[in-house]
């Protein structure tokens, strides 16, 4: 589906099976939310909510990914520009249309923690529950990286306190992980040695 669809995915890169920890990600936070995190209209429209959400991709994504004319203006060395709306449909011909955003929240953080807490809990049970609003965010932050470099593996996920149970002291920072050399993802450097993008 289009609303679990990975960064490299939108934007014409090799691709590796990082994209099923992206997908994941969405999955967690459209449990926890109980709307979809990214329920994109269209290509546009869906990286246009992801941008908005997490940011823009970084350098090394946009100046390889054979989609980020279509998607980005070029402003300048490394700097890069989402497309309005009206520009975007005027350049490929198409009639995007604005879509329902079920959310108001500008970032990943603000939009968990202004999540509407249940009512009649307890201080002890509203502590508890702003824990695990701590370490969910900091769960996704891991598996929606945009750069599928940096985004978490499965292994490396498993081990987060969201998962075990343990409590978060601060930003969790995974152990590296040594990879099947059979699985596209355990490449080194940028986009190699993976298999190229044909959705």
């Amino acid at each position: 589906s289009r609303f679990y669809r990975s960064p490299e995915i939108l934007l014409g890169l090799p691709y590796s099976s990082r994209i099923d920890m992206w997908s994941l990600g969405c999955i967690v936070a459209e449990l926890y939310l109980g709307l979809p995190l990214f329920p994109g209209s269209s290509e546009y429209n869906q990286l246009s909510r992801i941008v908005d959400l997490l940011g823009t991709p970084p350098r090394v994504m946009l100046e390889k990914a054979r989609r980020t004319d279509e998607f980005f203006n070029y402003l300048g060395p490394s700097t890069w520009d989402f497309k309005p709306m009206e520009q975007f449909s005027r350049e490929r011909n198409t009639e995007e249309k604005e879509s329902k955003r079920y959310f108001n929240a500008t970032t990943l953080e603000e939009l968990i923690t202004t999540y509407p807490i249940r009512r009649r809990m307890t201080e002890p049970e509203q502590e508890r529950e702003y824990q695990s609003r701590f370490a969910l965010i900091d769960f996704l932050r891991g598996l929606l990286q945009l750069d599928p470099n940096r985004r978490w593996s499965p292994q490396q996920a498993s081990m987060h306190p969201f998962i075990t149970g343990e409590a978060l002291t601060g930003s969790f920072v995974p152990p590296p992980i040594s990879r099947d050399p059979h699985d596209p993802s355990g490449a080194t450097g940028p986009y190699a040695g993976v298999v190229l993008a044909g959705c």
